[in-house]
């Protein structure tokens, strides 16, 4: 009687084993049948199948690594053709497919980490552009500083022959009473031949300013920074 017993309990043991090596029997011909076909994907996921129930599978094991490798350079192809194509989104997600699935692939991996590395340089030139529209768009909400020279009628300069810049802007500054700061931008041996006479202070620092190649940047109501023109330095200043 015990004896009849045992064999009752192994029964549903047994068939359940043959029906699990049934099973991965078939998945096996499906996933080696994918991957004869080129149908690697579908290929790769038949062997996951059949690992996930028998990890130690040996053909299985053998199998995924084969299609997986495969698929990979399908998925590299597919990239390089939306590359050519100009589909940057198709090209990132194909690289971190084939990355994915053979982190072997030093084609794929070297692609994907140049990859973001770009989307990373992208982001933080984006936000810092971001931050100087912000930065422009406070500056220009804000009241212009006016400047307030010592008068506002024309001045006496006037340099026939040429003449240091700066000499030009060191007689301005004295007659105006308005500080001038040249910055390191400067150019320190510009020089120019200019008639100035009857002319405002802001007439005289305008054309100073457009002959010369120049910009200022107003400090406070009392003092102006000048630098040489340039989009970089507008961008700064």
């Amino acid at each position: 009687m015990a004896h009849t017993s045992s064999l009752n309990f192994l029964k549903p043991a047994l068939v359940t084993s043959v029906a699990l090596l049934l099973s991965l029997g078939c998945a096996m011909q499906r996933a080696n049948k994918a991957f004869d076909q080129g149908r690697f994907d579908e290929a790769v996921q038949e062997y996951q199948g059949i690992l996930k129930n028998s990890p130690n599978h040996v053909k299985a094991k053998m199998g995924y690594r084969r299609a997986a490798a495969r698929a990979a350079e399908v998925h590299l192809e597919k990239a390089r053709e939306a590359e050519k194509r100009g589909q940057s989104d198709v090209v990132y997600l194909e690289v971190r497919r084939a990355a994915v699935l053979d982190p072997s692939n030093a084609v794929a991996t070297d692609w994907i980490a140049n990859l973001e590395l770009a989307a990373q340089r992208k982001k933080v030139q984006e936000e810092a552009e971001d931050n100087l529209e912000i930065q422009r768009a406070k500056a220009d909400a804000q009241p212009a500083v006016p400047l307030n020279p010592r008068s506002l009628e024309g001045m006496n300069l006037n340099y026939s022959r040429r003449t240091a810049l700066r000499d030009i802007f060191a007689a301005l500054s004295l007659n105006s009473g308005v500080n001038i700061i040249l910055h390191s931008t400067f150019p320190q041996d510009a020089a120019a031949a200019v008639d100035l006479r009857g002319l405002t202070f802001q007439r005289i620092l305008d054309t100073l300013m457009i002959q010369n190649d120049l910009f200022y940047r107003v400090i406070d109501s009392n003092t102006i920074l000048v630098l040489k023109d340039g989009q970089q330095q507008r961008d700064k200043f």
